[in-house]
């Protein structure tokens, strides 16, 4: 804000604008009774039948709540503009009052362009005015300037994301003053900020600060436009995969695990109330994330795929019945030309896939076939490709007691026992180098080929084992997850492993299942 604006500021428009907002108060309050109670109240006791029972009546039922978001934005709007021009009278009191005692210290100040200057008045005699004195007084006036310039700035944001919220009739959202609606604005910028780094460089304060800031900012309006859209479309969906992705940041992982949950919910909620902003950085928001959808979203332009993603952040909140709509159509046309129309999977979690949904649900059985192209990219080794030639179909199940152990089984059949074969070893490898510090286990005689090792998991520096298997044309798995607290039994490893493995061999040989554990 310039010296003069803010030294010679008349708030008397001010002042007016903030009466005729008082006075379209009383008007709008007498207009929303007269519509709840008149309008409303007569449609809810009518007797009417078919159309009018459904349509008309709903539709007088809306048209009558905007009568109230009439008032509660006009509230909001005049509460804001009394604020600011109250906040700016006292910028310019502090600023004539520092003025008049430079004056009294024979400093003259004077406006120059935008800013000013402060000098010793070279007409006092006897002065004891130093520079320090001119120094002192001009970092005052520019404090003030400065904190004029901030109140004048934000309350200028605040009423525009404001107004901007809804396209066609009033917000409900509720200010009653410039600063808590900047503070919404201010801390949205700043969770976006934090939202946007690499996962791999987020600390554990920093993960706490955003996990807390959504939480208690989730059901802001302004907020939550703020933070959606800064983030945008492409970065709310790299954030969460990136930050569930395995080996990505294992301090982080192990000390904040058990709070990512909250985290899945807290930015649901805060996407969901987002989603009912009608500004036009929120529809292309809107916009962008179902465009993704059928596009790849991992690290390098890997799986998971878009709608995988941010379906696992609609589990919480009220989202836009037309975003819904959208959102619904491009998860069916993904979902049938992924799955060539149900006859495949696209996508399912292994072992060190991100595990976007936190909330330990949907880990079920699942089954099959190789054939498609988004579960044959999460499951074979990019740079080792014939681990997958001849891969016929999948099976896997997991089992997971929340914050505290984690048991996965999955297999791969193959065409023959030559080309599982083949497999072994490059999928050993593979899944081997996911282990850090891996100590190898004796699984014994356990199928044809075998490989087992106790290792520390890259994401979470907890315990990990892996065991792998081949029994016949058959590759299984067994990954069994724990914390460093809780610790692996080896012998439950070996038992678990023996126990697959058998049943695998029962099953090809058409024998009655009779492997168990402890057997």
């Amino acid at each position: 804000m310039d010296f003069e604006a803010l030294h010679s500021a008349n708030f008397k428009l001010l002042d007016d604008r903030v009466t005729d907002w008082t006075s379209m108060l009383t008007k709008l309050k007498e207009l929303e009774k007269d519509a709840r109670e008149g309008l409303r109240g007569r449609a809810l006791k009518a007797n009417w039948a078919g159309y009018n029972a459904t349509v008309s009546r709903e539709f007088i039922g809306k048209t009558a709540g905007e009568f109230a978001d009439a008032q509660t934005q006009a509230t909001s709007i005049r509460d804001i503009t009394s604020d600011t021009r109250d906040e700016l009278k006292t910028q310019q009191r502090l600023l004539r009052e520092a003025i008049e005692r430079g004056r009294g210290k024979h400093l003259t100040v004077t406006a120059k362009g935008g800013g000013f200057t402060v000098e010793e008045n070279p007409d006092s005699k006897d002065s004891t005015t130093s520079q320090k004195d001119v120094d002192e007084l001009r970092n005052e006036l520019q404090r003030i300037l400065d904190k004029a310039t901030e109140i004048d700035s934000t309350a200028a944001t605040s009423l525009k994301a404001l107004v901007d919220l809804t396209d066609h009739g009033f917000s409900d959202a509720v200010y009653k003053d410039r600063d808590s609606a900047a503070a919404a604005v201010k801390k949205a910028d700043r969770l976006a900020a934090l939202a946007k780094k690499d996962p791999e460089d987020l600390t554990v304060k920093e993960f706490d600060e955003l996990n807390a800031g959504l939480k208690e900012y989730a059901n802001d309006d302004l907020f939550a436009e703020r933070f959606a859209t800064s983030l945008k479309a492409k970065g709310t969906l790299e954030f969460w995969s990136k930050l569930n992705e395995p080996s990505t940041n294992a301090e982080l992982y192990r000390a904040r695990r058990e709070q990512l949950d909250d985290l899945q919910q807290n930015l649901s909620l805060t996407l969901a109330n987002a989603t009912q902003s009608d500004t036009a950085a929120m529809a292309e928001w809107k916009r962008q994330i179902v465009d993704l959808g059928d596009k790849p979203v991992g690290r390098g332009a890997g799986f998971p795929f878009g709608v995988q993603v941010m379906s696992n952040l609609m589990r919480w909140g009220d989202y836009d019945d037309q975003f819904l709509n959208d959102y619904g159509n491009k998860l069916m046309d993904t979902e049938r030309r992924l799955t060539h129309n149900g006859q495949t999977v696209a996508w399912q979690r292994m072992g060190f896939d991100p595990d976007l949904n936190r909330t330990g649900s949907d880990n079920g059985p699942a089954a099959d076939t190789m054939e498609s192209e988004g579960l044959r990219e999460s499951l074979c080794p990019r740079k080792k490709q014939q681990a997958c030639e001849g891969a016929r179909f999948m099976g896997t199940s997991r089992f997971k007691e929340k914050n505290k152990a984690e048991i996965g089984f999955w297999a791969i059949t193959y065409r023959d026992e030559k080309a599982a074969d083949n497999a072994f070893d490059p999928y050993w490898d593979w899944h081997k180098n996911g282990l850090g510090k891996p100590k190898s286990l004796d699984l014994g005689g356990v199928g044809e080929q075998r490989q087992a090792a106790l290792g520390i998991s890259n994401y979470q520096s907890d315990k990990r084992a892996v065991a792998q298997m081949r029994v016949g044309a058959v590759i299984m798995w067994v990954s069994v997850d724990a914390s460093g607290q809780t610790g692996i039994d080896e012998a439950l490893v070996k038992d678990l492993a023996r126990v697959f493995a058998t049943r695998a061999d029962e099953a090809q040989n058409g024998k009655t299942p009779k492997a168990a554990l402890g057997a």
